[in-house]
């Protein structure tokens, strides 16, 4: 009996450059979404600061527990849809709580 590999052309089979160059490219496109991913969560830390201005001009405590419950149980959701494991998704949605809110207790101690 032959091999899969007897039975496959050989220009079927990617070469070691073949596959270096795909892994190149790979590569890039990881970049330029780890460039994404920076300019997105700078754009929601520019948008936590805008908070913590109004909740200091009204006097609204930082942390709003309901709001940060219902957040979770919303991205945990999709992310679930999108077959993100949870555990990793809510520790990185923690980090970034934890970042607006010391954002907006900095405004807040000014």
């Amino acid at each position: 009996m032959k091999n899969k590999s007897d039975i496959l052309p050989l220009d079927s089979q990617p070469s070691t450059e073949e596959s270096k160059n795909s892994l190149d490219e790979l590569r890039k496109l990881i970049d330029k979404i780890d460039d994404e991913l920076l300019e997105i969560l700078a754009k929601r830390m520019k948008v936590s600061v805008k908070i913590g201005k109004i909740k200091k001009e009204n006097n609204i405590p930082i942390e709003q527990s309901d709001r940060w419950r219902d957040l979770i149980k919303d991205r945990l959701n999709k992310a679930k849809n999108l077959n993100l494991n949870s555990n990793f998704i809510q520790k990185i949605l923690q980090l970034i709580h934890e970042e607006s809110v010391q954002k907006q207790n900095e405004i807040i101690n000014k």
